[in-house]
């Protein structure tokens, strides 16, 4: 058991569950920096920034590179004319972007994979090597037991106020993706909520700086 004045939670986020049969075979983002070849061709689950960012790596590198996202637009909390524009850079590549595919299953078959699904309400189905899960991340808060510590949280993440302290427990302050703040889940973002947090620790106050 650990003891502090103050509590920092700062434990991210993880990959959000996917009730998907066979999802037992997806990949997760370590496991694919950690791949040392790359298969001939890729299909990630979801149109996610993470899953942006791995396509593109991939098909650099010359991976026939496959996109399921189960809406009809990825990144809808970006920019729409950016996001607009990494789908044209993407396509311009060799990426394939596949819009309203929603996943069923993924099956393994030998080496390969064989992931099930529809494109616009048909029957479809992709062949791979290697099936990534590119869907989102959820905030990593299993297994923290907050009920205990009095520190409420949604599916969003710990929910905090402006100087990014618990609500329930202002003894217990939370940064990055595991927050349930207005920012984007980004890396940067994430950094600077933590060094808003460690400064109003070291400074022993709460209202000096103020993340919106």
């Amino acid at each position: 058991m650990l003891h502090g004045k103050h509590i920092l939670i700062a434990t991210g986020a993880r990959p959000a569950p996917l009730e998907i049969e066979g999802s037992e075979h997806l990949i997760y983002s370590d496991d694919f920096l950690d791949l040392k070849q790359l298969p001939d061709r890729l299909v990630l689950v979801g149109g996610g920034y993470i899953a942006f960012e791995f396509a593109h790596i991939a098909a650099r590198a010359g991976t026939e590179v496959h996109i399921l996202h189960r809406s009809e637009q990825p990144l809808k909390s970006f920019d729409a004319e950016l996001v607009e524009s990494l789908l044209q850079k993407s396509k311009e590549i060799g990426i394939h972007v596949h819009l309203n595919a929603e996943v069923k299953s993924i099956r393994q078959e030998g080496n390969a994979y064989v992931v099930h699904g529809t494109r616009n309400g048909a029957d479809h189905q992709w062949q791979c090597g290697l099936v990534v899960h590119g869907a989102g991340r959820v905030p990593n808060v299993d297994g923290l037991e907050l009920e205990r510590a009095n520190v409420s949280y949604s599916k969003k993440g710990i929910t905090v106020n402006e100087y990014l302290q618990s609500e329930s427990n202002p003894r217990v302050y939370a940064a990055g993706d595991v927050t349930d703040t207005k920012g984007l889940p980004l890396t940067p973002l994430a950094g600077q909520e933590s060094r808003a947090v460690s400064f109003n620790l070291l400074e022993e106050i709460n209202t000096n700086l103020i993340i919106k």
